[in-house]
């Protein structure tokens, strides 16, 4: 049969558990949900976090996923610097002339 589409029950009382043992606090069982890999996971967070119109800081040179999950999930990605000049380092002035009232999310790889 099917599992829970949050994952394993097993696997996910495992990651809490080790959220306990570091000491990070609040984590619930049912705050974890697993998947098949990170494309599902960042398909199914966009999904989730997001309605028609919102967009989503994604940094630019990306890893397309990012744009194409924000696209499928009725987002829009606005990209923002990451230059090679600056080791790569987001350029924080272009984030900030970005963000708008439809801003939902913000992309940090």
């Amino acid at each position: 049969g099917y599992s829970d589409s949050k994952g394993l029950f097993s696997a996910r009382k495992a990651v809490m558990q080790y959220c306990q043992q570091k000491e990070i606090e609040g984590v619930t069982i049912e705050d974890i949900y697993l998947g098949n890999g990170v494309s599902e996971l960042i398909v199914m967070s966009m999904q989730a976090l997001l309605n028609n119109g919102d967009e989503v800081l994604v940094p630019a040179p990306d890893y397309p996923l990012w744009t194409a999950a924000v696209t499928l999930a009725g987002g829009h990605p606005v990209h923002y610097l990451c230059d090679e000049g600056a080791d790569w380092f987001p350029d924080l002035a272009d984030i900030k002339a970005k963000i708008t009232p439809n801003t939902k999310a913000l992309v940090i790889i």
